[in-house]
């Protein structure tokens, strides 16, 4: 829980085809380290991000403590053909972050339970300056996530704290 480099990331990797993140349990709670992620996957293609517990120990997190539990980004290049699946995400800002630098395409977010976020799942967020002339995102897919105790700090999200438990069962697509 000490980890202070690298914008204090448990799990960094860049520009990698073939991935897998698998089975990993990450208790990255020390709330002395600003800028906390748990995985950043950037620029990643035909990767899995599967069956990992992702616990930043932030609760109505803002976007410097446990700001990212798993953010998929593309600093270098488009990241395509990744499935987040079947995780475990709790105490953070963003549970589930895709930047907006380049082309994100055919991922799937599917049965992941998210708690103890500020948002459950961001397309196309951050503020890093895309790096490309209009990036796009398509054939993004998210079904079946368990997304519960969701504390919103944007202006006009919702929370659902009544509510023990808010399942999301759709598809998002874009073009």
């Amino acid at each position: 829980s000490d980890i202070q480099l690298a914008n204090a990331t448990a799990i960094a990797m860049f520009n990698v085809t073939g991935a897998t993140i698998n089975n990993n349990c990450i208790e990255h709670t020390n709330v002395s380290y600003n800028g906390r992620r748990g995985i950043n996957a950037d620029g990643l293609q035909t990767a899995t991000i599967n069956n990992n517990t992702v616990n930043l120990g932030a609760s109505g997190a803002t976007n410097v403590d446990g700001a990212w539990m798993i953010q998929l980004s593309m600093s270098d290049r488009d990241l395509q053909n990744v499935s987040v699946n079947g995780n475990t995400i709790t105490g953070g800002y963003s549970a589930i972050t895709t930047l907006s630098q380049r082309n994100v395409s055919n991922v799937t977010i599917a049965n992941n339970v998210i708690s103890s976020a500020s948002i459950g799942v961001t397309l196309n967020g951050g503020s890093a300056t895309p790096v490309i002339s209009q990036p796009q995102q398509s054939n993004i897919s998210i079904i079946n996530n368990k997304i519960s105790t969701v504390t919103p700090t944007v202006s006009g999200a919702r929370s659902e704290e009544h509510t023990s438990e808010l399942q999301s069962q759709f598809r998002i697509s874009y073009a």
